[in-house]
C-alpha cells in the first residue's frame, strides 16, 4: 500500500527512472537519468550517450548504497549505447550551447525482469508541442524560436539553413 510519505517523497513513483553509467575507452566516465521504455530500450539524452562504448544502468531507488555502484554486476544491466546520428551540441537554431536532437539510447543485453520493474516510460504523443497554449507558442515565435548563432552552426559543418 503506497503511504503519505511515499506519495509525497516519490519513493515507487517511477520504477522506469534509472541511472545509466556510461564508460568510454577508459572505464566508467560520467552518469545521467535514463528511462526503461521497454524490457530493453532505455531512453537516455545525446550528450550522454555520446563518446561512450559501454553503458548499465540501475532502477535503484537508492544506488549510490548499492556497493555494486558504478561498476558492473549483479544489480545493473548492461547495455550499448547509441547517440542519435544528426546530434549536435550547439547547431541548428537552437539556443547556444544547447544540443540538437539530443536523444540517446541504450538497448540492454538482457531484458529487465517484469517482477524488478512492471511499467514503461511512456513518450509523449506526436505533435504535443502543437498542442501548447498560443501565449506559449507566441511567446516562441516572438524570438523567432531560436536564439543561435551562423558560427555554431558553422562549427557542426551545417549551413545557415533551419533543420
Amino acid at each position: 500500500m503506497t503511504t503519505r510519505r511515499t506519495r509525497r517523497s516519490g519513493i515507487g513513483r517511477h520504477p522506469y527512472v534509472g541511472l545509466a553509467v556510461f564508460d568510454d575507452a577508459n572505464g566508467p566516465s560520467h552518469r545521467c537519468s535514463a528511462s526503461l521504455l521497454s524490457p530493453t530500450v532505455v531512453l537516455t539524452a545525446g550528450h550522454c550517450t555520446d563518446g561512450t562504448v559501454a553503458a548499465r544502468v540501475w532502477l535503484d531507488e537508492d544506488v549510490q548504497s548499492n556497493s555494486e555502484y558504478p561498476l558492473q554486476r549483479g544489480t545493473s544491466y548492461d547495455g550499448i549505447p547509441y547517440t542519435n546520428p544528426d546530434f549536435c551540441i550547439g547547431c541548428g537554431n537552437g539556443l547556444p550551447g544547447f544540443a540538437q536532437r539530443d536523444v540517446g539510447i541504450i538497448v540492454l543485453t538482457e531484458p529487465v525482469p517484469t517482477s524488478v520493474v512492471s511499467e514503461y516510460a511512456e513518450l509523449p504523443s506526436a505533435g504535443l508541442v502543437d498542442e501548447l497554449s498560443s501565449k506559449a507558442r507566441s511567446r516562441w515565435s516572438a524570438t523567432g524560436g531560436r536564439s543561435g548563432s551562423s558560427a555554431a552552426a558553422r562549427r557542426c559543418g551545417r549551413g545557415s539553413g533551419s533543420d
